[in-house]
């Protein structure tokens, strides 16, 4: 009678574990494309009188902690930094489009969600003098910033960035090029933050072939403005 009742036992407890097994595991796939808005971002920064301060300076990062030029902040490339003047007011920009980055993503039978959920993660981080000062992520089309949101802007735009400088060359292997311009945390691949940017620069410039056009041609695009004043704390 014993051996029943464990084989009952172990049969119950095996059932459970299939249920178990089943309603965790994720079954139900999706692929979903996205992209930030496009943003115009003026900051100004102070000191604690209310004194700019200028040489505030704005570097990108990816979530595995590499330089992200290029994307998602527009004027931020290698060789030209983005920093306050006289007056401490530091502008940049985001010129989006309909589609930057995808993702997949699998749900569960209780709801959980696996795989690439949500948006590439880059912080925004402000230096002066190498001392960190302010960081924020890349969310200023989010309701965290509403508050400082003013009236949106139409410019004519085109990236910000030589294209016969940064780009792909034909004389250069396409795989090398990438690599040297995107692949910043020297991890020998590129992450999700790292093949964004370089989709985004491609897209941008308007070829996937080294025949093609480096003529950029500039378009009109309606900004979001956010504005802010940001304290910079004493050393």
């Amino acid at each position: 009678m014993r051996s029943i009742a464990t084989i009952r036992r172990g049969c119950l407890w095996g059932l459970i574990g299939l249920a178990l097994v089943i309603a965790l595991v994720p079954f139900q796939g999706i692929i979903w494309d996205g992209g930030f808005p496009s943003i115009e971002c003026r900051l100004k920064f102070v000191d604690s009188s209310g004194t700019p301060v200028p040489g505030v300076t704005l570097t990108v990062r990816t979530r595995a902690g590499g330089t992200c030029h290029f994307y998602p902040v527009d004027e931020f490339v290698p060789d030209h930094p983005v920093s306050s003047d006289a007056e401490g007011r530091m502008v940049f920009h985001h010129s989006g489009s309909s589609v930057e980055f995808s993702g997949h993503e699998y749900h569960n039978l209780i709801g959980f969600r696996f795989g690439e959920t949500s948006a590439p993660h880059y912080d925004c981080v402000f230096t002066l003098h190498g001392r960190e000062v302010f960081r924020c992520p890349f969310n200023f089309y989010q309701h965290e910033w509403d508050e400082f949101e003013q009236p949106s802007v139409t410019r004519v735009w085109h990236a910000p960035w030589d294209v016969n400088k940064y780009g792909w060359h034909p004389d250069e292997d396409y795989h090398a090029w990438r690599m040297r311009l995107f692949d910043t945390n020297n991890d020998g691949t590129l992450d999700r933050e790292e093949r964004t940017a370089a989709g985004f620069f491609e897209r941008t410039c308007g070829y996937f072939e080294p025949t093609c056009s480096r003529e950029m041609k500039a378009t009109e695009i309606k900004f979001r403005v956010v504005e802010r004043t940001i304290t910079v704390p004493a050393p």
